[in-house]
């Protein structure tokens, strides 16, 4: 809990704040920052862990550097992490244009000039910075007083570098081939280690958790086995590091086994045994799609995130329109009549992103989608597939043509104006890694990952909508999204406004090919005036956010839990939160596919 010395020199009228910079730029706060920042400074400017959710496009910058900006002047470290080095960068020239004292921290540590350490470490000015800079193995930095997490469900990407590591089966051949091959010897019950070692396979076998039992029996194997890897000349430091990190927890961490991978983590990151976490007064996770914070929580290993609610109508508007176009259920993934739309937005506007669940979809996407332009006529046309540290982004951003490919992330990226006009969400993000690939195929009905497929979805669907005058259209690829979005129970979580784009679309997949492509050719050149009719009518009929309930629940405890299996290694603490987990679901009729 933040004291309350602190709580009274944080605490200000941000009108008069933010007018007090006399900045050309943010001139006022729009309704729904004036809101956040009421409800901040009144409520929540005490609270350890807060929640702050507004639409893309809203504002929650201005809100970060105000509220970082209050701390500065209390005397206070101000860390501002972001998703990759372009948006720290689009950050820090907000806060150029705001009057706020910054530096950007880019690179390695050693990159880093000691005076803009010292302006950090002394108050001097807010460090902006993205999440690998801030959480990583060699960190220069000391913890922020205030540590504001912008897109902040991203920062778990940077905790699977911290907490986990991955073996695949064409970076680490030999290795994945060794542990696949022993157990499968070990233990013959599991179908997906035979058809893992089967480079001919077609199957399709979902992913399996080993045992705890059999974890435990070859636990001492394993770990001979990735050291003699680590070890080698060609291994790569990232490898390396991840093992060296693991390797001692082979027994308490679960083992995800893929055809493609092995993945070795806790199910909860110990984040809240991170000196950078705990030493912090204040924590604030920025995102358009906070959702239920429990299991962002559970996500980052997080505990007792309060969010701070806002209005139905500050919370479900468009920032400038959106064209929705849906597969049909009938057809195939992208079927000619999908092709025939994504062809005449790229004639009119030659840029486009795609997202997709994986690195395998987005290289298989990158390869077609570039084979397909080229067929069709559009050649020439460079192509990006996206890294951890996102330096694509800035290429594709100042291209005039181009594709980028996107693999597991839905938010973190901005494309204002014309820097894009086209999303395709390539496939139905329901599982973007192997632990949800193992939780979607034995709890199909799972309602937390149905939560976070719509969060990924709405994530998306703001990629080029970043203010008033935006406008872009987005094609929802995937046959799959017809029949999710066909049922009413699986919208649970989506904004009214998105709602009614989604019954566009869903309409609009009955109308003649030349009709579609009429409406986006419309579109695209800035004829509104039927879009925006038609929009009005939707939005009438739609229904306003069904928004999750706060009930009790036991995420704190089991982020306690695996913490102290994990990290701590106590197993009397972990038995006792455990068993606490499992009387309250016993007592409240708590089934797994729930939480």
């Amino acid at each position: 809990m933040v004291d309350k010395t602190l709580i009274n020199q944080i605490s200000k009228n941000y009108e008069e704040f933010l007018r007090s910079f006399n900045s050309q730029k943010f001139g006022a706060l729009r309704e729904g920052q004036k809101y956040i920042l009421q409800q901040y400074s009144a409520t929540y400017a005490g609270k350890t862990d807060v929640a702050i959710e507004l639409p893309t496009g809203a504002g929650k910058s201005l809100i970060s550097l105000l509220i970082g900006e209050a701390w500065r002047q209390a005397g206070k470290k101000i860390a501002i992490l972001t998703a990759n080095k372009t948006l720290a960068r689009q950050m820090f020239l907000e806060s150029e244009s705001l009057g706020i004292p910054s530096v950007l921290m880019e690179g390695r540590g050693t990159d880093i000039p000691s005076r803009d350490k010292r302006a950090y470490h002394r108050g001097s000015k807010i460090a902006i910075m993205n999440y690998w800079v801030y959480y990583n193995q060699n960190p220069v930095l000391d913890p922020a007083d205030l540590l504001i997490m912008d897109d902040a469900h991203l920062a778990e990407h940077c905790l699977h570098s911290l907490y986990s590591v991955e073996i695949n089966k064409q970076l680490h051949a030999s290795l994945f081939q060794n542990i696949i091959s022993e157990m499968a010897e070990l233990f013959p019950e599991y179908y997906i280690f035979q058809d893992a070692l089967d480079d001919d396979s077609s199957a399709t076998t979902p992913p399996e958790l080993l045992s705890f039992i059999d974890q435990i029996s070859f636990a001492t194997r394993l770990r001979e086995l990735g050291d003699n890897f680590a070890g080698l000349k060609d291994t790569d430091k990232d490898f390396r590091f991840s093992w060296n990190r693991i390797r001692t927890s082979l027994k308490e961490a679960n083992i995800y086994i893929g055809l493609r991978s092995i993945w070795i983590r806790p199910y909860i990151y110990p984040l809240e045994e991170n000196q950078y976490w705990i030493e912090t007064t204040q924590r604030l996770y920025m995102s358009a799609t906070v959702g239920n914070p429990s299991d962002l929580g559970r996500r980052l290993g997080a505990r007792s995130i309060q969010k701070i609610p806002l209005p139905p109508d500050l919370a479900e508007v468009t920032n400038g329109r959106r064209l929705i176009v849906m597969n049909r259920i009938e057809d195939a993934d992208i079927p000619v009549r999908l092709q025939t739309a994504i062809y005449k937005s790229l004639e009119i506007h030659p840029k486009s992103i795609w997202l997709c669940s994986s690195k395998a979809e987005a290289t298989k996407f990158r390869d077609a989608v570039f084979s397909w332009l080229n067929k069709n006529g559009m050649t020439g046309h460079p192509t990006w597939i996206l890294t951890s540290l996102g330096d694509e982004i800035e290429q594709f951003k100042v291209a005039e043509r181009g594709h980028l490919f996107v693999a597991g992330r839905f938010d973190g990226m901005d494309f204002a104006a014309g820097e894009c006009r086209l999303v395709v969400l390539a496939t139905l993000p329901r599982a973007i890694n192997l632990q949800e690939e193992f939780i979607c195929a034995y709890l199909r009905d799972s309602g937390f990952m149905s939560r976070r497929l719509n969060q990924r979805v709405v994530q998306a669907l703001g990629r080029c909508n970043r203010s008033e005058n935006d406008y872009g259209v987005y094609v929802l690829a995937d046959r799959r999204f017809a029949t999710h979005f066909g049922r009413e129970s699986s919208r649970r979580g989506i904004p009214q406004n998105i709602i009614a784009e989604i019954d566009m679309a869903e309409d609009s997949t009955e109308i003649a090919k030349n009709d579609l492509t009429g409406n986006i050719d419309k579109f695209m050149h800035g004829d509104f005036a039927d879009y925006d009719m038609a929009f009005a009518e939707y939005l009438k009929n739609a229904p306003s956010l069904v928004r999750d309930v706060q009930e009790e629940d036991v995420s704190n405890d089991e982020i306690i839990a695996w913490t102290a299996l994990f990290h701590n290694k106590n197993y009397l603490v972990a038995a006792q939160y455990f068993e606490r987990c499992y009387t309250f679901s016993q007592k409240h009729g708590v089934i797994e596919r729930d939480h």
